[in-house]
């Protein structure tokens, strides 16, 4: 009888070892399997989706997507906001945002396909056309997984700010949605914005210089962090690569490391890429702070323009602008929290690839 339940158990320690040698590292602690990647194409005014991120990124040539989201409304917003587009892992719901502050808001989003004409499928609102700053332009959108809260970044002519809309899971179609605003007096060039767990990061390409607690007057691009009650916190100064006149920043969070991703146009950098990675706690240790790493190249990945990640999944999907247009390009980095090499990828068919979402909850 011992040597039955010791050959049993030999046995099942075999088949563990062999089945786990099976397995992709990676997903054994989950950091980049199970995603799914949606772009807008703004030739079609549709969104597409690709239900295996890992697929897409290995292909040698990008496969067709594996589902198409159309309709009316969707059609209608194709002038959306560079980063408009974003998703709520905790709703199964997508944002897109346009320029002119049209929301578009699909539930249920991976499980749709085709042509969506219901209420109960997606829905429009706008974002208070009186309460707009002067010849303001809407830029990124996030949401924040916590409480489903939509945030939006909005560039004026001269000041920008983040709409905060609570309600946007609840707004029926026709709807407008007032102003509730997060801002930072004097800020310029806003363009980013990234939120988890109540916490706010927002990217301004310029505006008032700060003098910190030493003395040193800072300037320039910088990135905020704050909350519901305001901005709190400030990063900065030369060390921080984000430049003294840069624009359209765009922003990224890995919420599973704490890692918040800054793609910038930095015409003062030679050397580095066009992604800094900065650690959650650079923002509690002083104003100007170095990133972590920096991501790409600026002669292969210069044109870089807009970023998402996939939450708790290490993935990171960048696409390209030329001439302030969008491209049929994207980069995709796996794990690239490690600061490897992106996969280059061409999605053809006369796409234009204006907004990226990544879901990461599977």
């Amino acid at each position: 009888m011992a040597l039955t339940r010791l050959l049993a158990l030999l046995f099942g320690a075999l088949f563990l070892v062999s089945a786990t040698g099976c397995v992709d590292p990676e997903d054994l602690n989950g950091s980049s399997g199970g995603t799914a990647l949606y772009v807008f194409d703004a030739t079609a005014g549709a969104v597409l989706a690709w239900d295996d991120l890992g697929a897409l990124e290995s292909a040698t040539a990008a496969p067709e997507p594996s589902r198409r989201l159309t309709g009316s409304l969707l059609a209608n917003n194709r002038a959306l906001a560079w980063g408009g587009m974003c998703f709520d892992p905790s709703r199964n719901r997508l944002f897109l945002v346009s320029e002119t502050g049209t929301v578009v808001r699909i539930e249920g989003v991976s499980r749709k396909n085709g042509e969506l004409t219901s209420a109960q499928d997606i829905a429009s609102f706008t974002l208070d056309n009186a309460d707009r700053l002067s010849e303001s332009v809407f830029a990124q959108a996030a949401v924040d997984p916590q409480d489903g809260t939509l945030y939006v970044a909005e560039n004026g002519k001269s000041s920008s700010r983040i709409w905060v809309v609570s309600n946007a899971g609840n707004l029926p179609s026709g709807a407008t949605a007032s102003l509730q605003a997060l801002q930072a007096s004097g800020d310029t060039g806003g363009t980013g914005v990234a939120v988890a767990q109540g916490a706010v990061y927002a990217y301004a390409g310029g505006g008032s210089s700060i003098t910190t607690p030493s003395s040193e007057v800072l300037s320039g691009s910088r990135l905020r962090r704050g909350g519901g009650g305001g901005f709190n916190t400030v990063v900065l100064g030369d060390k921080t690569t984000l430049g003294s006149t840069g624009s359209n920043g765009f922003l990224a969070l890995d919420t599973g490391s704490n890692l918040l991703y800054v793609a910038r146009k930095n015409p003062d950098l030679t050397t580095g890429g066009p992604i800094a990675l900065f650690e959650a706690g650079a923002f509690t240790t002083g104003f100007n702070q170095a990133p972590r790493a920096q991501l790409g190249t600026w002669a292969d990945q210069g044109g870089l323009k807009i970023i998402a990640h996939g939450g708790s999944k290490d993935w990171l999907v960048a696409a390209d602008e030329v001439a302030g247009a969008p491209t049929d390009r994207i980069w995709i980095w796996r794990s690239p929290s490690a600061a490897g090499s992106p996969k280059s990828v061409n999605l053809g068919g006369g796409v234009l690839v204006r907004g990226l979402a990544l879901d990461g909850s599977s």
